[in-house]
């Protein structure tokens, strides 16, 4: 990654502001973020009377959604198309990211890396309250940044590795599914 030219967050990315606000009686899906690059889940619904919060943002395929507390620890996720339509509230800033400069999947596995944690956490050393960072200060981070072609490239050989270690896992549990019935035929006798 070293070779890798480094890029502020903020050259490929701009805040999504899809503000609204909450409605009593219209119901909201919402979106958590998991540590440690774990990805963006669909977290309970919640009916607009039941919010203390005066906004929600509204989120949209690959998008990039910080958890402010938590980004230290890898609470940081590209949302998949699944995800599109959720809700998050203002302690979850979202960036749209500029896709002529980065792939989302690239982005996925950036917010997967420990030095991307430890930058995030670097910034939010020192601030008010609980350590949160500030989409400021997010934007301000570094990531490594190859072409689009590269990245591209880099994903899609990845994705081949994981589909092939898909394929030893599924051969490995038959193995052990067989290896278990002959030993109960066998034992059995």
């Amino acid at each position: 990654m070293k070779a890798w030219p480094k890029v502020a967050l903020a050259k490929v990315c701009a805040p999504a502001e899809r503000f609204t606000s909450p409605t009593p009686g219209e119901i909201y899906r919402q979106l958590g973020v998991r540590l440690w690059g774990e990805g963006a889940y669909e977290r309970e619904q919640i009916d607009g009377a039941d919010t203390k919060y005066a906004n929600f943002n509204c989120i949209d395929a690959n998008d990039l959604v910080v958890n402010k507390i938590w980004a230290r620890n890898g609470a940081i996720a590209v949302a998949t198309s699944e995800q599109a339509g959720t809700y998050v509230s203002t302690e979850f800033p979202a960036f749209v990211l500029n896709q002529s400069a980065i792939d989302p999947r690239w982005m996925r596995l950036v917010t997967k890396w420990r030095g991307f944690w430890q930058a995030c956490d670097e910034k939010a050393q020192g601030t008010s309250g609980k350590n949160r960072i500030k989409p400021g200060q997010f934007l301000s981070i570094e990531i490594p940044l190859p072409s689009l072609t590269e990245q591209q490239a880099l994903v899609a050989r990845l994705d081949a590795l994981a589909e092939k270690t898909r394929q030893v896992e599924a051969h490995l549990d038959a193995v052990e599914r067989d290896a278990e019935h002959l030993l109960a035929l066998r034992f059995r006798d």
